[in-house]
């Protein structure tokens, strides 16, 4: 009974830990492919837990399929790297 404990502890805090740490927030840095890492800030290509904001003025063309976690498209605030 205590190793199931221990067991399902751990595997909740792996859990927590994705929950947690495994989302990040993008945005727009310019216009262009959504696959292009350059495109996004911070640098990479926004993934399935990721929330993303494409920022008023410019213009992300979808070439590929996505899935995230959350989507926003145009706002005042762009963030500059």
């Amino acid at each position: 009974m205590k190793r199931l404990f221990i067991l399902f502890f751990g595997l909740s805090l792996l859990l927590m830990n994705s929950l947690l740490y495994g989302q990040n927030t993008y945005s727009s840095a310019n216009s262009g492919s959504w696959s292009i890492n350059s495109n996004w800030n911070p640098e990479g290509v926004p993934g399935i837990n990721d929330n993303v904001t494409i920022s008023s003025g410019h213009t992300i063309t979808i070439d590929q399929n996505i899935s995230v976690a959350s989507l926003t498209v145009g706002t005042a605030e762009q963030t500059e790297h």
